[in-house]
């Protein structure tokens, strides 16, 4: 008994030290490009990295892109086993970027396509490292390793930042809670393995859990430190903006944060990020939008692209909507728990029903704070219905907030579905939509249920709550500092099954 104690009093510890160590085994035993659609992602690195910009697709075809890439050896050492071991002692090793990108379109090369699902916002910060990198070594495989290195470094930094956060004495339990989640969340082995990639989302799933904690902590933040943090939370809600399926989240979020910013400075630090990267983005959909639908067109046909326009339209849509997760939500779950890109460590999963396991104890988790708390949540609901005032012009303003950022949160869901419905077909069954699209919203969930709490003035409820809370024989199990402590210690056990993971399919691919 003693000793589980103190694994849970050291947890943070214990989590530090295995986020580190799946930085680092996940940086070099993961094979080169096995991430999905890596070698297009570093395409569009090295496009953004470019200061002029023009669009070119071949007649006939989806090869969309800026620039284009030979991927002859690379596929090559893909499908030679020795070659993944070790690319360096192949002649994918001793590729140079002249002889991998080129400007201009020739037979067998191959564009970013990746064009309307990413404005270029979410690479910036690769596009620079990438000119950075280019000068010390033109070899292709060192600025490989090295930006994924980088992005593997950010996610390392933004745990470790969350975690110091946790142990900070000043910070409430609701925001410890909040932030225990948001470490949760984003430790999940395939946010993990995306994060350590090329992929274009490793970037936004990082800018929702650095955006999520720069809020946290410009509630409470004195007039001169909350500039910075405001920046840095307008960096990231431009980013996020890249994919502009998630714009409608952004917009309330960045109103919410106007609103609790008292700083006039700290406004329009934010303000001139988050407006910034939004422009860029419609920029880049007028500039592409030509283009894209021919590329579309060309791969699904001249329905594509199309948006719905009458009362039929919009019902099959709702009936694919339904379909859609009637069919997909089991895989939903298990790619958003675990799975790791296009390639054979996608089926390994070790355990391979671990991710129901995962579930089950968050909603065994989740039940019993319901039901210990159920007075202190039905005091705080009841009273806002109570509060709600039918006539739009007596609506307080936080009620509205509340209101605008739900259905932000409820439209860039919806929205997931219909640019798949738009531009990938109107099937009756979605089967193209993977759980990590839905993984930034789930990273900015916490954040959510915070400031929702905040909305409801749940401080005005707590302390009769927590009276009851404390008469409970059951208490120990779920008081609060002990929850926060089992979030984080399930965090642990996914890291742990990450790192069993990629040792495994390591060693069962290349040693037996």
């Amino acid at each position: 008994m003693r000793v589980i104690k103190n694994i849970i009093t050291y947890i943070e510890k214990y989590f530090i030290i295995i986020i580190c160590l799946s930085t680092l085994l996940g940086s070099l035993l993961i094979t080169i490009f096995d991430a999905p659609d890596e070698m297009y992602h570093f395409q569009r690195i090295h496009d953004e990295s470019k200061l002029n910009k023009e669009l070119y697709i071949p007649q006939n075809t989806i090869n969309l892109g800026i620039g284009f890439s030979d991927h002859s050896l690379v596929n090559e050492c893909i499908a030679n086993l020795k070659c993944q071991k070790n690319p360096w002692a192949f002649d994918v090793g001793k590729l140079k970027l002249k002889d991998y990108f080129f400007d201009n379109y020739s037979e067998n090369l191959k564009g970013a396509q990746l064009v309307t699902a990413y404005s270029g916002n979410n690479y910036f910060l690769q596009s620079n490292l990438f000119r950075f990198f280019k000068t010390i070594n033109q070899n292709l495989l060192f600025n490989y390793y090295a930006l994924r290195f980088s992005n593997a470094i950010i996610w390392l930094i933004i745990n470790f930042c969350l975690i110091r956060e946790l142990i900070n004495f000043e910070n409430t339990y609701l925001d410890k809670l909040t932030y225990s989640v948001i470490v949760l969340i984003y430790s999940l082995p395939t946010v993990t393995f995306i994060s350590t990639s090329l992929s274009g989302d490793s970037l936004v799933f990082a800018s929702s859990a650095l955006f999520s904690l720069c809020f946290l902590k410009l509630k409470k933040l004195n007039s001169k430190k909350t500039i910075l943090f405001a920046s840095i939370a307008g960096i990231c809600l431009s980013i996020m903006t890249s994919k502009s399926v998630y714009i409608p989240i952004t917009i309330g979020l960045g109103l919410s944060l106007i609103n609790k910013l008292k700083n006039k400075f700290s406004k329009l630090f934010f303000c001139g990020f988050y407006i910034t990267g939004f422009i860029n983005t419609i920029y880049w959909i007028n500039f592409s939008s030509i283009k894209v639908k021919e590329m579309y067109i060309n791969r699904r046909g001249f329905e594509s692209t199309k948006h719905l326009k009458n009362f039929d339209e919009i019902y099959l849509f709702i009936k694919s909507l339904f379909l859609t997760h009637l069919n997909k939500f089991d895989s939903w779950l298990r790619e958003i728990y675990g799975v790791f890109g296009n390639g054979p460590i996608a089926r390994l999963l070790l355990p391979n029903k671990f991710y129901i396991f995962f579930y089950l104890y968050i909603f065994f988790l989740i039940l019993i704070c319901v039901y210990l708390k159920r007075n202190y949540l039905f005091q705080i609901l009841i009273k806002k219905i109570r509060s709600f005032n039918l006539n739009f012009y007596q609506i307080k303003f936080k009620d509205f907030i509340f209101v605008f950022l739900s259905g932000s949160f409820l439209l860039t869901y919806i929205g997931i579905f219909y640019v798949f419905y738009i531009y990938w077909g109107r099937d009756l069954i979605l089967s193209d939509i993977q759980g990590r699209y839905f993984i930034p919203l789930i990273i900015l969930l916490p954040l959510f249920l915070n400031l929702s709490l905040d909305l409801f003035d749940y401080k005005k409820y707590k302390k009769q709550n927590q009276k009851k809370i404390l008469e409970n024989k059951i208490s120990d199990f779920i008081q609060d500092e002990y929850l926060i402590k089992q979030l984080i210690f399930i965090a642990c056990i996914n890291q742990i099954v990450y790192i069993a993971n990629i040792l495994g399919y390591y060693f069962l691919r290349f040693y037996l």
